[in-house]
Protein backbone atom coordinates (compact mmCIF):
# COMPACT_ATOMS: atom_id res chain seq x y z
CA UNK A 1 0.00 0.00 0.00
CA UNK A 2 1.55 3.31 -1.35
CA UNK A 3 0.41 6.61 -0.11
CA UNK A 4 3.79 8.35 -0.32
CA UNK A 5 4.04 11.76 -1.84
CA UNK A 6 6.24 10.68 -4.12
CA UNK A 7 3.39 8.43 -5.69
CA UNK A 8 0.89 11.51 -6.06
CA UNK A 9 3.46 13.82 -7.30
CA UNK A 10 4.21 11.29 -10.41
CA UNK A 11 0.27 11.31 -10.97
CA UNK A 12 0.09 14.79 -10.96
CA UNK A 13 3.45 15.49 -13.13
CA UNK A 14 1.38 12.75 -15.60
CA UNK A 15 4.04 10.18 -14.98
CA UNK A 16 1.88 7.49 -14.07
CA UNK A 17 -2.24 7.13 -15.13
CA UNK A 18 -5.12 7.46 -12.50
CA UNK A 19 -5.11 3.76 -12.77
CA UNK A 20 -1.42 3.46 -11.96
CA UNK A 21 -2.23 5.47 -8.58
CA UNK A 22 -5.40 3.50 -7.44
CA UNK A 23 -3.15 -0.12 -8.10
CA UNK A 24 -0.19 1.69 -6.03
CA UNK A 25 -2.77 2.81 -3.15
CA UNK A 26 -4.39 -0.44 -2.93
CA UNK A 27 -7.55 0.89 -2.30
CA UNK A 28 -9.22 -2.60 -2.39
CA UNK A 29 -6.93 -3.97 0.50
CA UNK A 30 -8.85 -4.32 3.58
CA UNK A 31 -6.52 -1.98 5.84
CA UNK A 32 -6.85 0.70 3.31
CA UNK A 33 -9.38 2.89 5.09
CA UNK A 34 -7.48 2.10 8.43
CA UNK A 35 -3.93 3.49 6.49
CA UNK A 36 -5.94 6.72 5.51
CA UNK A 37 -7.44 7.25 8.85
CA UNK A 38 -3.84 7.07 10.42
CA UNK A 39 -1.90 9.05 7.65
CA UNK A 40 -4.85 11.76 7.75
CA UNK A 41 -4.51 12.10 11.74
CA UNK A 42 -0.47 12.25 11.28
CA UNK A 43 -1.59 15.33 9.22
CA UNK A 44 -3.45 16.79 11.76
CA UNK A 45 -0.75 16.90 14.28
CA UNK A 46 2.35 17.81 11.59
CA UNK A 47 0.03 20.21 9.78
CA UNK A 48 1.90 19.20 6.37
CA UNK A 49 -0.42 21.33 3.93
CA UNK A 50 1.09 19.15 1.05
CA UNK A 51 0.91 16.22 2.44
CA UNK A 52 -3.32 16.82 3.36
CA UNK A 53 -3.87 18.02 -0.13
CA UNK A 54 -2.78 14.44 -1.46
CA UNK A 55 -4.88 12.65 1.44
CA UNK A 56 -8.14 14.47 0.40
CA UNK A 57 -7.63 13.95 -3.37
CA UNK A 58 -7.17 10.58 -2.07
CA UNK A 59 -10.85 10.16 -0.44
CA UNK A 60 -12.59 12.09 -3.59
CA UNK A 61 -10.62 9.64 -5.65
CA UNK A 62 -11.92 6.46 -3.43
CA UNK A 63 -14.99 7.81 -2.16
CA UNK A 64 -17.06 5.19 -3.91
CA UNK A 65 -14.55 2.22 -2.65
CA UNK A 66 -14.33 3.15 1.27
CA UNK A 67 -17.36 4.04 4.00
CA UNK A 68 -16.60 8.05 3.54
CA UNK A 69 -18.95 8.28 6.53
CA UNK A 70 -16.14 6.86 8.76
CA UNK A 71 -13.96 9.90 8.04
CA UNK A 72 -16.84 12.65 9.45
CA UNK A 73 -15.03 13.37 13.11
CA UNK A 74 -11.60 14.26 10.98
CA UNK A 75 -13.10 15.56 8.60
CA UNK A 76 -14.96 17.93 10.67
CA UNK A 77 -11.53 18.76 12.41
CA UNK A 78 -10.18 19.80 9.69
CA UNK A 79 -13.11 22.00 8.33
CA UNK A 80 -12.48 24.64 11.11
CA UNK A 81 -8.71 24.89 11.10
CA UNK A 82 -6.75 27.33 9.48
CA UNK A 83 -3.21 25.60 8.59
CA UNK A 84 -4.41 24.22 5.41
CA UNK A 85 -6.25 25.49 1.82
CA UNK A 86 -8.59 22.22 1.68
CA UNK A 87 -11.23 23.64 2.91
CA UNK A 88 -13.98 23.90 -0.05
CA UNK A 89 -13.10 20.21 -1.02
CA UNK A 90 -13.31 18.94 3.05
CA UNK A 91 -17.21 21.16 2.81
CA UNK A 92 -17.94 19.09 -0.86
CA UNK A 93 -17.16 15.69 1.00
CA UNK A 94 -19.01 16.67 4.10
CA UNK A 95 -21.87 17.86 1.55
CA UNK A 96 -21.29 14.01 0.64
CA UNK A 97 -21.68 13.03 3.69
CA UNK A 98 -24.28 14.95 5.08
CA UNK A 99 -24.13 14.11 8.96
CA UNK A 100 -25.84 15.69 11.77
CA UNK A 101 -22.11 15.15 13.69
CA UNK A 102 -20.86 18.07 10.98
CA UNK A 103 -23.65 20.85 11.25
CA UNK A 104 -22.05 23.24 14.34
CA UNK A 105 -18.46 22.28 12.59
CA UNK A 106 -20.36 24.21 9.05
CA UNK A 107 -21.46 26.83 11.20
CA UNK A 108 -18.31 27.69 12.40
CA UNK A 109 -16.50 27.27 9.36
CA UNK A 110 -18.90 29.73 7.40
CA UNK A 111 -17.30 32.04 9.56
CA UNK A 112 -13.62 31.22 9.66
CA UNK A 113 -12.64 33.31 7.13
CA UNK A 114 -9.24 31.58 5.85
CA UNK A 115 -6.19 34.19 5.05
CA UNK A 116 -6.25 31.98 1.54
CA UNK A 117 -9.71 32.76 0.60
CA UNK A 118 -9.87 36.47 1.72
CA UNK A 119 -10.07 37.75 -2.25
CA UNK A 120 -12.76 35.18 -3.20
CA UNK A 121 -16.10 38.07 -2.91
CA UNK A 122 -18.28 35.14 -4.39
CA UNK A 123 -17.61 33.18 -0.80
CA UNK A 124 -16.97 30.00 -2.17
CA UNK A 125 -16.23 28.05 0.18
CA UNK A 126 -19.14 29.34 3.05
CA UNK A 127 -21.67 28.66 0.20
CA UNK A 128 -20.36 25.02 -0.08
CA UNK A 129 -21.19 24.95 3.62
CA UNK A 130 -24.41 26.02 3.35
CA UNK A 131 -24.85 23.55 0.58
CA UNK A 132 -24.03 20.72 3.03
CA UNK A 133 -26.06 22.07 5.88
CA UNK A 134 -28.93 21.84 3.24
CA UNK A 135 -28.37 18.56 2.60
CA UNK A 136 -28.03 17.78 6.10
CA UNK A 137 -31.98 18.65 6.53
CA UNK A 138 -32.39 18.09 10.27
CA UNK A 139 -33.53 20.69 12.58
CA UNK A 140 -30.06 21.89 14.07
CA UNK A 141 -28.85 22.47 9.98
CA UNK A 142 -32.47 23.89 9.77
CA UNK A 143 -31.64 26.69 12.31
CA UNK A 144 -28.11 27.08 11.27
CA UNK A 145 -29.37 28.22 7.75
CA UNK A 146 -32.44 30.34 9.15
CA UNK A 147 -30.43 32.42 11.33
CA UNK A 148 -28.15 33.07 8.03
CA UNK A 149 -31.26 34.30 6.22
CA UNK A 150 -30.33 37.85 8.40
CA UNK A 151 -26.71 37.85 7.60
CA UNK A 152 -25.69 40.95 5.91
CA UNK A 153 -23.84 39.03 2.84
CA UNK A 154 -26.17 38.71 0.39
CA UNK A 155 -24.72 35.77 -1.05
CA UNK A 156 -24.55 33.68 2.13
CA UNK A 157 -28.37 34.81 3.25
CA UNK A 158 -29.61 33.95 -0.52
CA UNK A 159 -28.23 30.21 -0.09
CA UNK A 160 -29.98 29.62 3.10
CA UNK A 161 -32.54 30.73 1.55
CA UNK A 162 -32.27 28.34 -1.08
CA UNK A 163 -31.06 25.74 1.10
CA UNK A 164 -34.19 26.24 3.18
CA UNK A 165 -37.15 26.29 0.50
CA UNK A 166 -35.65 22.78 -1.12
CA UNK A 167 -36.05 21.39 2.90
CA UNK A 168 -39.53 22.33 2.65
CA UNK A 169 -40.07 21.24 -1.37
CA UNK A 170 -38.52 17.33 0.01
CA UNK A 171 -41.22 17.35 2.60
Amino acid sequence: MNLSNSVFEEFFMNKISKEDLLHEMECGNPQFEETLKKELEIVISTKDKKRLEYLIYTLLLTEDNINIHSYVNILNELLISDWHEQHENIAMILQKIHSPKSVNYLKKAIYLKPKYLEWDENCAFEIKCIWALGYIKNQDAKEVLEKLLKEKNKLLAENAKRQLEKMRSLK
